[in-house]
């Protein structure tokens, strides 16, 4: 089922691109999304146990440090909305 990550994914798009392209972007990661969903369990359950917690530790130190680096975005102000 999926939760909360497409809630993220589609906020993130609409925060971080620009709107004319959304709905690329957000069909190509949520293709991605879905590979990985389907791929990776079957290829992790390949690896020897020990081999499975450094690639999946690895991954998910690549992921917090994608998302530590996205560069602060603030609010449109109320006065460029009225306008």
């Amino acid at each position: 089922a999926v939760g909360a990550e497409m809630d993220v994914l589609a906020y993130l798009v609409g925060r971080y691109f620009p709107a004319a392209h959304f709905a690329k972007l957000f069909g190509i990661l949520f293709s991605a999304y879905s590979l990985g969903g389907a791929v990776g369990p079957l290829t992790l359950s390949m690896l020897p146990t020990a081999a499975a917690w450094p690639v999946l530790g690895t991954l998910a130190l690549v992921a917090a440090t994608v998302m530590f680096s996205l560069r602060n975005q603030s609010s449109p102000s109320k006065a460029s909305v009225a306008n």
